[in-house]
């Protein structure tokens, strides 16, 4: 399946505001130089998105965030296994499925730790770490969320579970 339009941001400008539209000629209103907005025409963004874009193209790359999203998914397995509930997600971008609404603390323990990550639910840790993250900061990730999950989760074995 191909869409007729698509829509980018974020990654494109690895930190930098960047986004753009892609469309098909058939579905396209506009020609060259038409469309106007805050980021366009800008060198500097151009000239990263295209630096970005080698960068991601790369066999190597994908072989590495692969290989990576595998390791850290064991890792949360692992984790869910010694303290409850289940993965979710694809590659680098997971979640921890926590059998209790305990999210937010475990996310300021790990982050009193060093360890950046996000309560997107009451009971939903996730995880989105960089494309380029290396073999021993996902070590050292799963060691610190280990580390806070103890004694949280540990102290919370006998209340319980949600549903």
């Amino acid at each position: 399946m191909r869409p007729d339009i698509m829509t980018l941001g974020k990654g494109l400008g690895a930190g930098v505001a960047l986004s753009a539209v892609l469309a098909t000629e058939r579905a396209s209103c506009f020609e060259p130089g038409d469309q106007g907005g805050t980021f366009n025409g800008n060198p500097f963004g151009t000239a990263v998105a295209l630096r970005v874009l080698d960068i991601v193209s790369e066999p190597a790359f994908l072989e590495h965030v692969t290989h990576m999203g595998r390791m850290l998914r064991a890792g949360l397995e692992a984790l869910a296994q010694e303290f409850g509930g289940h993965v979710r997600g694809r590659g680098l971008l997971l979640a921890w499925v926590l059998d209790r609404p305990v999210a937010p603390d475990l996310a300021e323990r790990a982050s009193d730790l060093g360890l950046l990550v996000n309560a997107a639910r009451p009971e939903i840790l996730r995880l989105m770490p960089s494309l380029r993250i290396a073999r021993d900061e996902v070590e050292l990730a799963i060691a610190l969320l280990r580390k806070a999950a103890a004694g949280l989760l540990a102290a919370a074995i006998a209340l319980p579970r949600a549903p």
